[in-house]
This record gives C-alpha cells, structure tokens and sequence, in this order.
C-alpha cells in the first residue's frame, strides 16, 4: 500500500507541475526522442536477416533500459515535490508591547502582572515599553520588535505620531505574515470623556472676501459640546452640538489677526479643547487668466483682481497666478513658455486647465516647453465604471447555522425574515449597495444554487428578489456543507465577468479533520479555492454569524479560527456579525461607493490631508467628462473619480507650484464644480498655487502655525543676513534663508514681525482607539480582546503555540531508488542474454 501512495504521490507530482527545475525534463524529453530516432531507424540495410534482426531487438531492450535509469534521473534532477500540511510545535513565547506615550492617558491601565500569571512558568514573556511622551510611533516599533513564528499583544491606542505614514498598516500587514507573527490587541476602556478640537483654513486671507474655516471636533462619546470661536478674544460664534464638523465664514479687515476654537466642556486633558489658527490679510492676489470666454470669469474676479490676455509675450511682474484655460499650447509662443517656466521656479503658480483643446496628443502638447514643468502627460490610463464592478453574496444554507430570532441579535439594525437573519443580513447588504453595480445571491449546502442572477439591483425587482430571499429554505439535511463548491461556482461567475468581490455569510464551521490522511477536507479545499480568489484578484470580505444554541457572552459562535484562515487565504477580510457594518464595500478596482453612471464621473479625495482638500466641506462632486493624463513620477493626485483617474494633480517647481486640472473650466463638463459649496474646490486649488504672495517680494518673513515640541520651518527673504536671537540661518540661494524653531509652549506668537500659533501635540488629536489595527489583527490570524480577558488572552496565546504550516514533500529519494532499479535489473537481463546465449 505504501509504494502504491509514493506512486500515487510522485504521479501527482508531476501532473500538478510542482518540480523546482524544468530544465532536467526538458533535456529527457529531448534526450527520449533522440534515442527513440536512433532505436527504430535503419542506418545500414541489412535487409531481412533473421539473426541481425533478433541481435537488434536485444540490444533495443538492453538500451530501454538504460533509457529508462537515464530519464529517472533526470527526473530526480527536477526535484518534484507535493504540499502538504503539518502541525509545528513552536516555542511558546508572548511579547507585550506596551505603549507609553502621553495619549494613553485617556484609558485605563491594563495590569499587565495580572495578565502574565495566567500565562504559565513555560511560556517566555517578554515586556517591551514602546513610545514616549508625545512620540508613538507604534507600526515602527512593532516592525523592529517583531521576529518569527511569535505572538505579539499590543497595548496601545494604534495612534501613530509624531510619523503616521513613515511605516504603513499594509507594510506591517505583509511583515507579520510573511514571517508567521500573529497580533493580537486589547480594547482599551476609556478613563474620562474625552475631546479635541482642530481647526482648519488658510493662514493667508483676501482682505474683504469671504473665507470658509471648518472646525472639526473628536470625541470618545456621544454628548454635545459647547464650541466657541473668538477673533482676536472676541466672542465670534458659540453653539452647542453633537456634530463632529463645524463650518465658519468671515471676512477680514487688513492686519493680522488671531482666530481660535475652544470646547468648554469639561474634559480629562484640557490643552486638545483649544485650537489656534493665525491670520494674514493681504489684497486681493492678481492673476493672468489666458482663456477665452469662461464660466470662470465671475468666480475669478470675485476673489481676485484678473487680468486676462490671449496672446502674452511676459508674465507681468505683479503677478501671483497664470491659470491656462482650454489653450492649446501651439497658441503660446515659445518666449511666453520660457518666461513662464522662469516665473514658476521662482515662486510663481500656474494651473493649466483642461478642455477638448488641452491635454489631447493633437495639441501638442507632449512636443511644448510647458510640458516640462507639468505635473501630468496625456495618456490613457484604465478605468472601470459601475457597469464593471460585480459582487457574488454568498449564503451558508446549512440547516441550524443561522435560526436565531430578533431577541437574539443585539439590536442589529436590520429586521427579522422567518427568524433567519441570514437572509436579513443578506437583504442588507442589498440595500448598501450601490445600485449601478451587478449583484448576484448564491447559496451553499451540499450543493450550490443561484438565488439571483448577477444583474443590475437598479435594473432587478428588489423587493422580488428580497421575496425569494426570504423564502429560501435549505435542501438537503447533510451534516456538512461543502464551502469550496460554494467558493468555485462564486469564483466561474465572477471570472467570466470581469472580476469582483465576493461577501460569504457563513459560520464557516466545516470539516476540517479526516481519518484518512489521503482525503481533502472541506477545509483543505476551502483553502485552496480562496487562494485561487486571491490569484485572480477577487476582492473578499467574510461575515461570521452562527447558532441560536451557540451564543455566548453576546457573541455568535462563528468557527472564527477557520474564518481568519479563510480570509488570510483569500487575501480578504473577516468581520464578526457585530461588526457587519464594516464592510465598506471599498473593493480593490473602486476605491468608492459613491454612484457613477455611464455620463456622470464623482469624485473623491485622492490625498485627503493636501492644502487643497484638507477639511473642505463639498457637496456631491460630479463632472461629465475630463482629459486623459497619466501623472508624472513627481505629480500627487489630490482628486479623482472614484474609480482613480486623476482630476487635479500638483507638484513642485522650484519655488513655484504648478496644477493639472484635467476637466474643464464649467463649459461643458464641470459645471457642478462651480455651483455652491463645490466652488470652494477651485478657490482652493488656485489658492495653493498662489502661497504666500509675499515670496515675490524682495523681503518677507513666513512662519507657518505649529505644535509645540515640534520643529517650525522659518523661511526669510532678505539682501542681507537675518538676525533674530541666538538662531542660526542656512542661506539656500540668492537672498533667500532658512531655520526652524522648537516651540516650548501654547499660544500666538511673533518673529521678525511675522504672527504664528502653537497648538498641542498632535498626540492628543485622536480620542479614540485607531480602528486601522483590526485588520492587521485578523489578517495575522489574532484577536482583539478585553482588558478583562486575562485568561481568554492567555488560553489564545498559548493556542497559537500549534501552527499549521504548509511543507514540501519531496518524492527525489524514491525516484533514485527507482534509477538504481532500472539499472540493476539492466544489468541482471544483460548477463542473463549472454549466459544463455541468447
């Protein structure tokens, strides 16, 4: 029986392709048709002689052989090889990585020396402080503490200053699966309500215009707060609210002024309640507007004094701004082209807008000194629009896994349907989708069915689809389902449709022992169907529910052990009932849920903490057309439509700054963008190219607003080296100086006659635990735990001591053996010929 699996096993081998070198094979396939040429085919005619015949087909047996002992070696040479699954034994071993920066203040400590009793003498322990006062750098320190085949319990609120993007969630994500680490956190419970206050506009303002600030408000609970603003300790605005954004408009007088927001409502640290924001008035900024008849010429000379030519040789000196609108640049002469790029990279701005004479190869764009200094080419670049984007609801029909009744399901805001919530989960998940996408619903037990087609949900019935929903009922009575068949069907309807996202409801509690070694269990094919998901870039998102019988703690008892592994296996994500609302259906080809049709396009916030899109209040952002660019290595995408084609990309030119408006100015296609609160978009953007006016100024002084603790740039303007103090500047180029300041305490201040403020450490910013680490969690196959759960954390710890780690199974030794066979018995019918005579 055993030669017959190795048999078995090294045929699998090599009809599933698993052999480490082609090569061998390769050169026995070659080295067989050459021999089998040499065999057969009659050199010399010897015509019909009985006695050279017989003497060949001797020696053709004797080479078979021979030829048999050759290709098996080359075969060994290939290394075949089967995979398979064993449990490892690790060492057990836990490294608690607590969090010591000032933010984590706000919660209650964790005893962590209650937590180590319950571990046990053979478990190593490893406690590891990270951050420090207002530094927490929390994905870099895991990075750097992390090793092998380990478990690491993080306590700390996720927040990760003062760096949030220098180490991401995704880096840290493939890291810790890649060297088998598991992460598992504890909910922290919070010590006192606690808020902050954040305060958001531009420091520059036009004298007389009206300029929008937003407040944004962070909290921990759910109160209303007292927020006041005061200019220049005055008393401007006051409201008390439960909303976490606050907008305010005013117009300024000239000088500088002081604008701060204050929550007076009593909270556990006090400095986060106060924000302060300085404020420059200066005229209006002047801008060379090239452009034909525009629906921009009101917006523009609104908020600034326009000047307007169509055939240019100089940018006036006065100028802050050259927005180019729908000109073709065979229209610009090379000397305005040349000056203009000089203009740019010595402080100046410039926005060149689109239109169906821009950014098109027939303008010629590509072949223009203004190309250089773009932050975009034209190209096309691959979009998907709602037509494109499917979604396969998968269902476990399994009797008994989902027949709770409403009592049982935690105030879920999704209603009873025949007390199988299964089907109410699934009617949900229907009504959040976008109804511009193809949905399909499928079921699974031992077999699989379709429930709906994959279709439009605006172009189906939805209220008979919900019918039929609700009236499923399972088929078969099996004590098992079969997921992977589930799984495939899922997989051939999206596959023969472009692609998409999969949602499985399911407990996911199949077979995952056999007293057969040989035989694939449901889990095993499971497995390995996800991992097919995942090749084909289908997106996956897994919701756990479970039985009426099995809830406990308030919890459904979802086989979540095998959830996470399903997850992790299709490179998806797995969310507990409780936590359904989770999926945000932010699918791999759509980073959106926002609606686009066939002639509309919304747009999103590409880069959303960039001077133009920070804190910006819009309404629904919808354009009807724009030109194909493709950024450049140094362009940033701050907006673009939800399915990612860049709208309005920036970058850095010298001094200067330069943007890619790839729509155009209202005419035709962008008109929405013009209209209310989406107006501000514009305003913004051009607002960025301009800066501060003051750099095109012989002398100035810039000190942006700050965080105490934290470096401030200070940049000076000036013929001749400044002295402030005792601070040392660096000169960068012809009268233009740099230095920095560290701020040690709150407030307004002045240098060299230029008004900043000073706010609290960012650290205090965010209240609240950072949700970002629960996919890292799940994707590592840890938990997230209670600062009660001191046994649960242990019991789980040590659990994850036995790991199910995917080996090789090599099959070299026995094909050697094999080899030595032939050969020998070669050589035992070579003797035997001779001895007979034969």
């Amino acid at each position: 029986m055993s030669v017959l699996n190795t048999a078995s096993g090294i045929l699998d081998a090599l009809i599933q392709y698993h052999i480490e070198s082609i090569l061998p094979l390769i050169i026995g396939g070659v080295i067989l048709f050459v021999m089998i040429i040499l065999l057969y085919k009659e050199f010399i005619q010897t015509g019909a002689n009985p006695e050279i015949q017989a003497k060949r087909s001797r020696q053709r047996h004797l080479i078979l052989f021979s030829l048999i002992a050759i290709l098996l070696l080359l075969v060994a040479l290939s290394r075949p090889y089967t995979l398979t699954e064993k449990e490892v034994t690790l060492e057990k071993n836990v490294k608690i990585l607590v969090d010591k920066s000032d933010s984590m203040s706000f919660y209650d400590s964790v005893d962590i020396e209650k937590l180590k009793a319950y571990f046990g003498d053979d478990m190593r322990i490893q406690e590891i402080e990270i951050g420090q006062k207002s530094s927490s750098q929390i994905y870099d320190n895991i990075l750097s503490t992390a090793s092998s085949n380990e478990n690491i319990l993080l306590i700390s609120d996720g927040n990760n200053y003062p760096d949030p993007v220098r180490a991401s969630s995704s880096d840290l994500n493939f890291l810790l699966r890649s060297i088998n680490t598991t992460l598992s956190i504890i909910n922290l419970s919070k010590k006192l309500d606690e808020h902050s206050v954040h305060l958001y506009g531009p420091k520059s303002v036009v004298r007389g215009i009206d300029t929008t600030f937003v407040v944004e408000i962070k909290k921990n609970h759910k109160k209303a707060v007292e927020v006041v603003l005061y200019l220049d300790d005055e008393e401007i605005f006051r409201q008390k609210t439960q909303d976490t954004i606050i907008e305010y408009t005013h117009s300024f007088d000239e000088g500088s002024h002081s604008l701060t927001a204050i929550i007076e409502d009593e909270g556990g640290y006090r400095e986060n309640n106060v924000f302060h924001k300085s404020i420059s008035v200066i005229d209006k900024p002047e801008i060379l507007f090239i452009s034909k008849d525009s629906m921009l010429s009101g917006l523009l000379e609104y908020n600034y004094q326009v000047h307007t030519d169509l055939d240019p040789q100089e940018v006036p000196a006065n100028i802050d701004t050259v927005i180019i609108n729908n000109i073709k640049t065979t229209e610009l002469s090379n000397q305005f082209q040349e000056n203009l790029i000089s203009f740019v990279r010595d402080g100046g701005g410039l926005i060149y807008m689109g239109g169906r004479n821009t950014y098109d190869f027939d303008s010629d764009i590509h072949k223009s000194l203004i190309s250089s200094i773009l932050p975009v080419k034209p190209g096309t670049g691959i979009e998907k629009d709602a037509d494109d984007f499917n979604i396969v609801i998968l269902m476990d029909l399994s009797p008994g896994t989902g027949d709770w009744t409403q009592e049982d399901t935690l105030n879920f805001d999704f209603t009873d349907h025949n007390s199988d919530n299964r089907k109410g989960l699934a009617i949900t998940m229907l009504d959040r989708i976008n109804p511009d996408y193809r949905v399909a619903v499928m079921g699974f037990d031992v077999t699989t069915e379709m429930i709906s087609p994959l279709t439009k949900i605006r172009n189906k019935d939805l209220k008979m689809v919900k019918k039929t929903i609700e009236n499923i009922q399972p088929q078969y009575g099996g004590n098992h389902s079969n997921l992977d068949y589930g799984i495939r069907q899922a997989q051939e309807l999206l596959q023969n449709n472009g692609g998409g996202n999969l949602i499985i409801i399911s407990d996911f509690d199949v077979r995952k022992a056999s007293l057969n070694p040989n035989e694939m269990t449901t889990f095993k094919l499971a497995k390995e169907a996800l991992l097919d998901i995942k090749e084909l870039g289908i997106g996956l998102d897994l919701i756990g529910i479970g039985k009426k019988e099995d809830k406990k703690n308030g919890k459904f008892n979802t086989n979540e052990v095998n959830a996470i592994a399903f997850a992790v296996a299709g490179g998806g994500r797995y969310h507990p009932l409780e936590e359904y609302q989770s999926v945000t259906f932010e699918f791999k080809d759509n980073p959106s849920i926002k609606k686009a049709t066939s002639d509309k396009y919304y747009l999103d916030f590409l880069t959303a903490n960039h001077f133009i899109t920070a804190g910006l209040q819009t309404d629904n952002l919808v354009i009807y057309g724009y030109n194909q660019v493709i950024p450049k290595r140094n362009g940033v995408s701050v907006v673009g439509t939800t399915s990612g084609i860049p709208i309005i990309v920036t970058s850095q030119t010298g001094l200067g700054r330069v943007v890619s408006f790839a729509t155009d100015d209202g005419s035709g296609w962008a008109n929405e963008l013009l209209s209310g609160n989406n107006s501000r978009l514009f305003v913004r953007t051009v607002n960025y190219c301009i800066g501060n006016p003051a750099t095109r100024e012989e002398e100035y002084v810039s000190v942006p607003d700050g965080h105490i603790g934290q470096q401030i740039k200070v940049t000076v303007k000036s013929p001749q080296y400044p002295a402030y103090q005792d601070m040392t500047f660096v000169r960068v180029q012809d009268s233009l100086y740099t230095s920095s300041i560290t701020p040690d305490n709150i407030g307004y201040f002045n240098l060299l006659g230029e008004p900043y403020a000073v706010n609290y450490n960012p650290e205090f910013e965010d209240v609240t635990q950072n949700t970002e680490l629960d996919s890292i969690v799940y994707g590592t196959g840890g938990k997230i735990f209670k600062s009660t759960d001191e046994s649960k954390i242990a019991e789980f710890i040590v659990s994850k001591s036995l790991r199910v780690e995917t080996v090789r199974q090599y099959y070299t030794a026995y094909i050697i053996i094999a080899v030595l066979i032939a050969y020998c018995l070669g050589a035992y019918i070579r003797r035997l010929i001779v001895n007979l005579g034969l």
